[in-house]
């Protein structure tokens, strides 16, 4: 059969050459508009908008933040995180008043599956909504070459969070060396 538009042979009820469908449509192509934060995610848009890295964020908690570049709003929030374990442990000792081993570690661990679901839950939209405003940021700094700075916007980095790691542990033993050094006791 002939395309009635172009006079090319049709196959599958359509022409190859100038789109034309049976039904009197046209194929066209599609060019969508790309979203800055699209082109900013790249790959890892629908990863990250759908949260699909449960997974990580699970693993990494508060220090998704550190791999996403966001290195001392991880470490804050990190450090925020475990004081947490600290109070709530401390207030459900007070509260129960019958001994550090009884319950309490059963109710740190139901804490530590909240916690973790928690920031399952809020990382991707914090972090999609952290990128936007550096995306506003950068629109209004770089007002002709914003596309290309946009581009250039790195996501991810995993030493920041081993570096986090490693400052948390070290934290305890460096305030202890201080206090005795402090105290005479060293």
């Amino acid at each position: 059969m002939e395309c009635p538009n172009c006079g090319k042979k049709m196959t599958n009820n359509f022409c190859m050459f100038c789109g034309y469908i049976l039904n009197g449509n046209y194929i066209t192509k599609n060019n969508p508009k790309i979203s800055d934060i699209e082109k900013v995610f790249g790959d890892e848009y629908n990863m990250i908008v759908h949260n699909d890295n449960k997974l990580i964020v699970f693993l990494l908690g508060p220090l998704y933040f550190g791999y996403r570049n966001y290195f001392f709003l991880g470490l804050i929030l990190e450090i925020l995180n475990i004081t947490s374990y600290f109070i709530l442990y401390n207030i459900f000792y007070k509260i129960t008043n019958i001994g550090p081993f009884t319950f309490a570690p059963v109710f740190i661990l139901f804490y530590f599956l909240l916690n973790k679901f928690f920031w399952v839950i809020i990382s991707n939209p914090v972090y999609i909504f952290l990128m936007n405003a550096k995306i506003n940021k950068i629109k209004k700094i770089y007002k002709m070459n914003k596309d290309e700075n946009i581009v250039n916007i790195r996501i991810r980095s995993i030493y920041k969070p081993v570096c986090i790691v490693i400052f948390i542990c070290f934290i305890p033993i460096i305030t202890f060396i201080i206090v005795r050094w402090y105290f005479g006791n060293l």
